[in-house]
């Protein structure tokens, strides 16, 4: 185990919760300002149009499961995970690159592939 791997688990985490999602100054804070999103509807996502999503979306619950933080090095790291959509157990394969910049961790990319019953 790194010893960044429980903070990047714990930064995708609160990106996840509802009341973090709902609020455009704790998502900026974790965006990096050159992040890019390849979403499970298929669209290419910058921060803006992340953020401006998330303004208009109905809280919901996720689960991540079966995380896996890999170092690619010093100062980025890649986590992936499955996540299950708790309103409609829809369930998403995840990646996400996380960089450190003066010294705070953000997501610098993120992909959401839809799951079949048996991923």
């Amino acid at each position: 185990m790194t010893e960044n791997e429980p903070l990047i688990i714990e930064l995708e985490k609160q990106l996840l919760q509802p009341e973090i999602r709902s609020s455009k100054k704790d998502v900026e804070r974790l965006l990096d300002d050159d992040f890019e999103e390849f979403g499970k509807s298929g669209r290419r996502l910058n921060k803006e149009d992340v953020l401006k999503g998330l303004s208009e979306e109905k809280p919901v619950q996720f689960t991540m499961d079966s995380s896996k933080v890999v170092a690619l090095s010093d100062d980025v790291m890649l986590i992936t995970y499955s996540l299950i959509k708790d309103d409609c157990q829809s369930k998403s394969l995840r990646s996400s690159i996380w960089r450190c910049k003066n010294g705070k961790w953000k997501m610098f990319f993120h992909q959401g592939t839809k799951a079949n019953s048996t991923s």
